[in-house]
C-alpha cells in the first residue's frame, strides 16, 4: 500500500510490456481496501485480513523494483525516499485526527469525554513517534486506529536493506527457500512468545471469519492489565509478520528470474483452489484455539493471496469493468486506509450530537463520503508534489541529487 509511488509506478511501467502478475496487484489492492472498510463499518467479518495483502505486496514490491530498476540509489537514497513519501501525508493525518478529537469534545457534554487532553496530547506523541504499537490502550485507540498498520510498515523499512541483501546476493532457488523459512520460524517463534507469555490476541481475531461463526478464544490472564505490550499489541511490530514479508519478497525475486514460469506457476485453476483451501483453513485455525494461533496469519496470507491473484485474473479476462474500477480503488488505497476511519469516527460523533435522526443519519453518511474524497485528493496530490522530498534532501554535499532526481 505504501509503495504506491515509485515502486508501484515502477511495476507498472513493467507490466505495460507483458501480462501477468504485474498487472494484478491493483486490484489485489482494491480487493484488500474495500474489505478493511466494510469490516470497520460493520464490526464484524474477515475484511480485516485485507492487512494481509498489503503486508506480502509490500516485500513484493519493493524487491521487486529494486531488482528490475535501472537507478541503483543508495540505502540513504532509499531512506529519504520514503521519509519524503510516508511522513509528510501521515503526519498530516495525525494532526488533523488530534484537531478533531479536541473539536468534537468541545461540542459534546463534559460528562461524554473520557479522556482528557493531556490523553490526546499523549497519544498524538505516540502517533507522531511511531509508539502506537507498543500499548493495547493506544494501538487500536479511535479517532484513527488504521495508524497501527503504518507503524508496522515502517519497521519492515527499517528491516528492508538488511532482509534484501539476502534475497538480491542469493537468488538460487535453494538459498530463497532458505531465506523464506528463516522468516517463517521467526515469525512463529515470536508469535508462540506473544501468545503464551503476554497474553496475545493477533490483531482482526475479535472479528472473526465471518460473525454468525461466533467468537474465537480468548487471550489468557496471565499478564497484569497495567502492562502495556500484551493483548494485541506484540502483533504491530515486524517480527510478527516477518514471515508474510518474506514470501512478498521471495516471490518478487522468483518473478524476476523467471517471470513467465512463475505466473504459469501461480495463475492457474488449480492454484486458485489450492489458494481458497489454505486461505480457508487459515480461517478454521482461528477457532482452533491459542496453539492454532501460532500458525493462523501466515496461513491465511499464504492462501489469500495466492487466490485473489487468480481472481484478479479472471476478473481481468472476463469482467473489465471490475477489474478497472477496483484496481482504481487500489491506486488510492493508501489515501483511503489513512482517512476512512477520521472521517468514519467524526461522523458517528455528530451523529450522536445531533440525536440520531433519519436526516442526521443521511446527513453523517453523506459527509463521511465528502470527506473521504476530499482529504484523498489532497492527500494524494501532497505526495505528488516536490515540497516533501524536497524537505527531506541533503543539498549540502557538492552534486547531491534533486528533488526531481530522487
Amino acid at each position: 500500500m505504501l509503495e504506491n509511488m515509485e515502486s508501484a509506478a515502477a511495476i507498472r511501467a513493467d507490466a505495460e510490456g507483458h501480462q501477468g502478475i504485474l498487472n494484478l496487484l491493483d486490484f489485489c489492492r482494491g480487493m484488500a481496501i474495500l474489505w478493511i472498510i466494510a469490516v470497520h463499518a460493520a464490526h464484524g467479518g474477515f475484511g480485516w485480513q485485507g492487512v494481509h495483502v498489503f503486508v506480502v505486496l509490500s516485500g513484493f514490491t519493493l524487491v521487486y523494483a529494486r531488482l528490475t530498476g535501472n537507478v541503483k540509489r543508495s540505502w540513504r537514497e532509499w531512506y529519504v525516499r520514503r521519509a519524503a513519501r510516508i511522513l509528510p501525508t501521515y503526519w498530516l493525518v495525525v494532526i488533523a485526527g488530534f484537531l478533531l478529537v479536541l473539536l468534537m469534545d468541545a461540542l459534546a457534554p463534559v460528562a461524554n469525554n473520557i479522556l482528557s487532553t493531556s490523553d490526546h496530547v499523549w497519544r498524538l506523541t505516540a502517533d507522531l513517534t511511531f509508539l502506537r504499537n507498543l500499548s493495547y490502550r493506544t494501538m487500536l485507540a479511535d479517532p484513527n486506529s488504521a495508524l497501527w498498520f503504518i507503524g508496522l510498515a515502517v519497521s519492515f523499512y527499517l528491516a528492508f536493506p538488511f532482509l534484501y541483501s539476502f534475497v538480491s546476493n542469493n537468488q538460487r532457488a535453494w538459498a530463497l527457500i532458505g531465506f523464506l523459512l528463516c522468516a517463517v520460524a521467526a515469525e512463529l517463534a515470536y508469535r508462540a512468545l506473544a501468545i503464551f507469555l503476554l497474553d496475545g490476541i493477533p490483531v482482526g481475531y475479535g472479528h472473526g471469519f465471518l460473525k454468525f461463526f461466533g467468537r474465537v478464544p480468548r487471550a489468557t490472564e496471565a499478564v497484569a492489565p497495567g502492562f502495556p505490550f500484551q493483548l494485541w499489541a506484540p502483533f504491530g511490530i515486524f517480527f510478527s509478520r516477518v514471515g508474510e514479508y518474506a514470501l512478498g519478497m521471495v516471490a518478487a525475486a522468483a518473478l524476476a528470474c523467471s517471470s513467465g514460469n512463475f505466473s504459469r506457476m501461480l495463475i492457474n485453476r488449480w492454484s486458485a483452489l489450492a489458494g481458497l483451501a489454505v486461505w480457508l483453513a487459515g480461517n478454521a485455525l482461528i477457532y482452533a484455539g491459542r496453539s492454532a494461533w501460532v500458525f493462523g496469519d501466515l496461513v491465511i496470507a499464504a492462501g489469500l493471496i495466492v487466490w485473489l491473484l487468480n481472481l484478479a485474473e479472471a476478473a481481468r479476462r472476463g469482467i473489465s469493468p471490475l477489474f478497472r474500477v477496483m484496481s482504481w480503488l487500489g491506486v488510492w488505497s493508501y489515501y483511503l486506509f489513512l482517512t476512512h476511519l477520521l472521517v468514519g469516527y467524526a461522523s458517528a460523533r455528530l451523529y450522536t450530537l445531533w440525536s440520531g435522526s433519519a436526516f442526521t443519519v443521511l446527513l453523517a453518511y453523506a459527509l463521511v463520503i465528502a470527506l473521504v474524497v476530499i482529504s484523498c485528493r489532497l492527500l494524494r496530490r501532497l505526495d505528488q508534489a516536490e515540497y516533501p522530498t524536497m524537505f527531506f534532501v541533503d543539498r549540502s554535499s557538492p552534486g547531491g541529487p534533486s528533488a526531481k532526481a530522487l
